[in-house]
């Protein structure tokens, strides 16, 4: 599929900065440091450089605006001072025992959006021979992504482009060779578009928003939109941003999540029924489906949530799927879950997917995980 997710990966970082790290730095002579990876990995709101000395020594670094200019090794090497124009400061102590191990120097807690510059020189404690690149000073320019982003691919099932939103936490985007949980969201009839400018319509309801609002999540979201022209999500279009999302990042098989609101319950249901194999758990809310065929769903969690007095989508329909699923022979790997909402009406999706109902659906979700054969 062209132009597949274009998820620019991320990372993180954290390194204590104490100012008495800073204390009875002992003089020490010039020492070989070279950085592991070509250039620094940045995410959203943090970066991480892997680095070698060549000696046990100290390792200075700090991290300024893009605009800096200028900066001498002398000046890595200060101490923290008011008015200092380095954003960060920090050192690492490499012991003997480490030098054949890259260690990360991490900083986080930035904006998104933003390039900086990250600088670095080394020093050994020892006062053998100077190695050719004494004095050296390693330069980084590094550019911190978006916290939500945007791409679009090639659909046959839609014969067109299909736009989405995609979200990487730092801890995935840091360690990219690690599979992730994968949660796919499929929105309501209100939040369809063009692919383009309109994505921002997916921003408004479902898990989006709160990562929108700054929160962390544990897992991959994607958010594809369903385009202008068509009412009801096919079952065909989730099958390829599935596919699309397990082509172009590593994904964890076994945690493949999906979720709804409305019309995107309804097709939360309708793809667990067709592909029963492809997904651990569905949270839908305020759905419907067949319950003639629920039963082939059995090894999939299933955790639904209902307004008591939704006139859109009747709690009834709901209900009644829920109620077929538990009532299948052999029965479901887990009993599958109604929650309603006394007294609400078809909006139940904010509370669900911000946590102010009271659940936590993405800790349920990451309990999850399907037997692969």
């Amino acid at each position: 599929m062209g132009n597949r997710f274009l998820l620019g990966l991320a990372t993180c970082l954290a390194l204590a900065e104490s100012s008495a790290a800073f204390a009875q730095v002992q003089p020490v002579t010039a020492v070989n440091l070279w950085a592991e990876s070509p250039v620094p990995r940045s995410g959203s709101t943090s970066v991480e450089v892997a680095v070698r000395l060549g000696r046990a020594g100290r390792i200075w670094y700090a991290l300024y605006s893009d605009s800096a200019a200028g900066v001498s090794r002398a000046e890595l090497r200060r101490d923290p001072a008011p008015g200092d124009a380095a954003l960060r400061r920090g050192q690492l102590v490499v012991a003997s025992g480490d030098l054949g191990t890259p260690v990360s120097i991490r900083i986080e807690a930035l904006r998104p959006e933003t390039t900086y510059r990250l600088l670095m020189t080394g020093e050994a404690n020892d006062s053998g021979p100077a190695p050719p690149d004494q004095g050296r000073v390693l330069s980084f320019r590094v550019t911190l992504a978006p916290r939500i982003r945007s791409g679009s691919f090639q659909s046959r099932t839609v014969r067109g482009s299909v736009g989405y939103y995609v979200y990487i936490p730092e801890r995935y985007a840091l360690h990219p060779e690690h599979p992730a949980p994968l949660l796919i969201f499929l929105h309501g009839i209100g939040e369809r578009g063009d692919g383009g400018a309109q994505l921002t319509k997916l921003s408004k309801h479902g898990p989006f928003r709160p990562i929108a609002d700054g929160r962390e999540l544990p897992m991959v979201m994607i958010a594809p939109q369903l385009p202008a022209s068509l009412r009801q999500w096919p079952v065909e279009l989730v099958d390829e941003v599935i596919a699309a999302a397990r082509a172009g990042f590593p994904i964890d098989d076994a945690r493949i999540y999906l979720t709804g609101l409305s019309t995107g319950a309804d097709a939360g249901w309708a793809y667990a029924m067709r592909h029963p194999e492809k997904v651990a758990a569905l949270v839908s809310i305020a759905g419907n489906g067949d319950p003639t065929r629920v039963c082939a769903m059995r090894e999939i969690a299933v955790w639904a949530f209902h307004g008591e007095r939704d006139t859109d989508e009747k709690l009834e329909h709901e209900q009644r799927l829920v109620e077929a699923l538990n009532a299948c022979t052999p029965p479901p790997r887990w009993p599958a879950r109604l929650t309603v909402y006394p007294r609400a009406g078809h909006n139940v999706w904010t509370e669900t997917y911000d946590g102010t109902g009271g659940y936590d659906i993405y800790s349920w979700l990451l309990e999850i995980r399907k037997p692969l054969s």
